[in-house]
């Protein structure tokens, strides 16, 4: 502006054609089902991912980008390499409704290195997992790198409504006592692990299963455009 004696300003267009990999844990974690407010069982946890990863897919079809995914439990399940398009999206879909999670402790490590090598441009991975459990958390932490050191990768952790509504409960016996330390202790443990992937540059989405949607494309979109 100094220089040309008038105002100047850059017009910034919003970067298209990047490479999005839906990473979908199917592990045991994922299994157990969610325990509304009113204490219904409702879908498990690999399903409610299964949604979120269809819409992001949709979302970003829409943006012009190129579609990937790959889903893993003890071993990798199914791999899509990235594509664009209608096609690309449908074949998503029929891809992730015919799984379900497993009974098997999930194998990070084996996924990342798998993805690592499969994908070797630098792009934006979104995956699906749960960080209840201390061990898979320790196991996920530990091998994060893989894919954390080259790529955007954002971790969607999965909340539970049962864990709240314990620690808000007043507790009328000792067994109460007892489920809402457990409630507390599984929440810092899941508070540790979110900061351990934000150490390592991991983004998180840390959302209860009616915001997860939501929370997801925003956080997809909050990265398209620059926006925080």
């Amino acid at each position: 502006t100094a220089r040309r004696g008038k105002m100047t300003t850059r017009e910034y267009d919003v970067e298209r054609n990047q490479e999005i990999i839906l990473l979908l844990d199917m592990g045991r974690t994922m299994a157990s089902r969610i325990i509304d407010e009113d204490g219904i069982e409702g879908p498990s946890k690999a399903d409610l991912a299964i949604n979120a990863a269809v819409l992001l897919s949709y979302v970003a079809s829409q943006w012009d980008d190129r579609i990937g995914l790959c889903c893993f439990a003890g071993n990798v399940i199914s791999y899509l390499p990235p594509g664009k398009g209608k096609t690309q999206t449908a074949r998503v879909l029929d891809d992730l409704y015919i799984h379900q999670a497993r009974m098997e402790e999930s194998s990070y490590y084996d996924a990342f290195n798998y993805i690592s090598r499969k994908q070797r441009k630098k792009c934006m991975m979104f995956l699906f997992t749960d960080l209840i459990d201390e061990q898979a958390s320790s196991r996920l932490i530990s091998a994060v790198d893989l894919i954390a050191s080259h790529h955007t990768l954002v971790c969607v952790a999965l909340s539970d409504y049962e864990l709240k509504q314990l620690i808000d409960e007043e507790p009328l016996s000792s067994e109460q006592v007892f489920n809402q330390a457990v409630a507390l202790n599984i929440l810092s443990d899941r508070k540790k692990a979110l900061a351990k992937l934000s150490a390592k540059n991991v983004l998180t989405v840390d959302a209860a299963p009616g915001d997860l949607n939501v929370a997801t494309v925003n956080k997809y979109l909050q990265l398209k455009t620059g926006v925080k």
